[in-house]
């Protein structure tokens, strides 16, 4: 099964912030990641059309870059796996 994203998944340090919730922090997802998960998990549904994987499996996972920045590959890892599961 070959599935293809809309775009670069956000990277890890964009991923996270510390929201305040009156004296109390805490780490959360940001607007963009969860943004982006969302988007990326219904691309995987439209494209799968139903078919389910029923054991173990393997992941490839190619990246084209958009442009001639540097990226952390590693970065780009979690929120493509974490949209897989979604």
């Amino acid at each position: 099964m070959i599935l293809s994203l809309p775009s670069l998944p956000p990277s890890v340090n964009r991923a996270r912030k510390i929201h305040k919730r009156g004296e109390k922090r805490f780490i959360g997802s940001t607007d963009e990641y969860r943004s982006w998960i969302t988007v990326a998990a219904l691309k995987i549904l439209e494209q799968r059309k139903g078919r389910l994987i029923p054991g173990a499996f393997a992941i490839d996972i190619t990246v084209t870059r958009p442009d001639r920045r540097r990226r952390d590959l590693d970065n780009l890892l979690k929120a493509t796996l974490d949209a897989a599961v979604k």
